[in-house]
């Protein structure tokens, strides 16, 4: 790393603009390329290149009252004066393009606990009319069971699976069957630490039809004490699939890295534990030694950070 002192500021090689060099030798010109992971960088690129122009708006206003210094606000004339749409914006759902759209949609299913779902009130809120709400006593985990009270075709379906079929009124607060279209269910991720929310997670992706909790943990006409024990009775913890699938289901909301990649990494590691003892891999011969592209992807932080989720994930289902 370059170090350069200037203005008694020290300036290094991150105070460069990225540039790619091989872009920048054929195009004679200056192309900065960066590595987007998330789909909020697309969509903010893709508004960017459709900005319009600046806009300023100037307006001569007349006060009747000289000794009057106010000045009078109008949120709503500013609220719509501010909204406006440029010609490459209007013409783009003219057109009836799409502006953004997601297929087929995953729809995140919460569940909970008997008695332990959330409920949302305000500190001055009265606690009894807290508890009558509809939301408390019809939420969508518990409307998913009522549901397989009075639909035959419901009771054919496991939690993961109801959103192919109904589909969600939140006006209503009820399951309902889908008339077009169709969603894909994903039951929010659960550590293994925090107990019977785990294996509860473990059985809505095996068990279909049930009209309370008490249902869930039934295996054979028994009526398990918990949900651990079900799992149990249900041979799903002989051995360490469940957990190992907990694992590999974390991971793929991580960074994923090919064989190479994590080689590299893992060297670049060992390589600074030895340059902290004044030693170096190139100091033992017939050693691999990491690449360029394994050290600049450590110095980028967004890596950095995927690589920490994703090892902490790993470890917390590890130890568990």
């Amino acid at each position: 790393m370059d170090l350069l002192l200037k203005n008694l500021l020290l300036i290094d090689n991150r105070s460069v603009v990225p540039y790619h060099k091989l872009l920048l030798k054929r195009y004679q010109a200056h192309i900065n390329v960066e590595w987007c992971n998330q789909g909020a960088s697309i969509k903010y690129l893709f508004k960017y290149v459709n900005n319009g122009p600046d806009r300023a708006t100037v307006a001569v206003v007349l006060n009747n009252n000289a000794d009057d210094n106010d000045n009078v606000v109008d949120e709503i004339k500013n609220y719509y004066d501010c909204r406006y749409l440029f010609t490459s914006e209007a013409s783009w759902p003219t057109f009836k393009f799409d502006v953004h759209f997601r297929t087929p949609s995953v729809m995140r299913l919460p569940f909970h606990l008997p008695g332990q779902q959330n409920v949302v009130y305000g500190a001055d809120d009265d606690i009894e009319d807290v508890l009558n709400k509809q939301s408390v006593s019809s939420s969508m985990f518990l409307a998913w069971m009522e549901c397989n009270e009075h639909n035959k075709e419901a009771r054919k379906l496991s939690y993961v699976e109801f959103p192919t079929r109904f589909v969600w009124k939140l006006k209503d607060r009820c399951w309902k069957p889908s008339e077009k279209g169709f969603s894909i269910g994903r039951n929010h991720t659960v550590s293994p630490n925090v107990g019977e929310a785990y294996f509860l997670r473990i059985l809505l992706n095996k068990v279909k039809g049930p009209k309370c909790f008490a249902d869930i943990r039934t295996v054979n006409g028994h009526v398990c004490a918990t949900f651990r024990e079900a799992c149990y009775a249900l041979r799903l913890l002989e051995d360490d699939r469940e957990y190992i699938d907990a694992i590999e289901e974390a991971s793929h909301s991580g960074l994923s890295l090919d064989e190479d990649q994590v080689k590299n990494l893992t060297l670049y590691e060992i390589e600074i534990f030895l340059l902290q003892n004044n030693s170096s891999l190139k100091d033992f011969d017939g050693m691999s030694y990491p690449g360029h592209e394994s050290i600049s992807s450590s110095n980028n932080r967004l890596i950095t950070e995927e690589l920490d989720l994703t090892g902490r994930l790993y470890y917390k289902s590890f130890i568990s």
